[in-house]
C-alpha cells in the first residue's frame, strides 16, 4: 500500500528564506487525508508562532505531501 508523507516549510516573505523541511511523522494512505492534516498543523502551527510574530516577519507555512521513498519492510 501507498503511504504518504506530509513535509512542512516554515517560511518569511522578509527574507524569502524557508526553513529545512519537518517531515511530520504520521504517514497516510492517500493524499486526501494528508492534504486535510497539512492544513491543520499549518494553522496550529501559525497559532504556535501567534500573530505578532507572523506579521512582524512575514511567515508562511508550505506543505506537501509526497510518496514515501523508503521500501515497505527496510529497517534504518
Amino acid at each position: 500500500m501507498m503511504q504518504i508523507v506530509l513535509i512542512l516549510y516554515l517560511c518569511s516573505f522578509t527574507t524569502g528564506v524557508c526553513s529545512a523541511p519537518f517531515k511530520y511523522d504520521k504517514k497516510f494512505n492517500n493524499y486526501y487525508d494528508c492534504l486535510n492534516a497539512g492544513y491543520m498543523e499549518s494553522l496550529k502551527k501559525s497559532e504556535q508562532i501567534g500573530k505578532e510574530k507572523v506579521n512582524q516577519d512575514g511567515i508562511y507555512i508550505r506543505f506537501s505531501c509526497v510518496q514515501d521513498k523508503k521500501p515497505k519492510g527496510l529497517k534504518t
